[in-house]
């Protein structure tokens, strides 16, 4: 199992245990922050290991996710919603707004026009195969890519890249090596 998805996995038992605290019985609370604390050997130790460029932005979108997500329970839970009156439009407009405004927040402060990767072999003509893990920052499946070597860096084998990005509908693809990390 991919460490991505199982940080996921634990974040949907967080959120639900969070969501049925809120409705039904907030000892669903003490489960909740129970699968928020298995995140964190995660998040300190395979995600660390996996992604040592920037698993410190995981760790902010992941935990900015949840804080977001739990208070808009937590404000749903404390209101009462009654159907067409104004109080519930306001509310429900509130919560819009809200997570409109968190949705270009993290696609300014999380994304990025690049994802690293590792350099399997070099081909003639100036390509290089290199091998991307998932990357939730750049928008990229994790596959095999042939990327161009436009600025002749000499990648040997197991080596880590930085790759150029080229978004194409909503994900995006390396095209070519930018430098190699050291």
């Amino acid at each position: 199992m991919n460490i991505l998805t199982k940080i996921e996995a634990l974040m949907f038992a967080f959120l639900l245990c969070a969501l049925v605290g809120s409705i039904i019985n907030p000892l669903f609370y003490i489960a909740s922050f129970a699968f928020f604390a298995l995140q964190v050997p995660i998040f300190l130790g395979d995600l660390k290991k996996e992604y040592p460029e920037d698993y410190k932005k995981y760790i902010g979108v992941f935990v900015l996710y949840e804080i977001i997500l739990l208070s808009v329970f937590l404000f749903l839970s404390t209101v009462t919603i009654s159907i067409g009156t104004v109080s519930a439009i306001l509310d429900a407009l509130v919560i819009l707004v809200a997570l409109i405004i968190f949705l270009f927040a993290t696609r300014m402060f999380f994304s990025r026009k690049y994802c690293f990767g590792t350099v399997i072999s070099k081909s003639s003509g100036g390509y290089v195969a290199v091998r991307v893990e998932s990357d939730l920052l750049s928008k990229v499946s994790g596959a095999e890519y042939a990327v161009s070597d436009p600025r002749g860096i000499k990648a040997k084998a197991g080596a880590r890249v930085k790759l150029l990005l080229r978004k194409s509908g909503g994900s995006s693809h390396p095209v070519e090596i930018i430098e190699e990390l050291k």
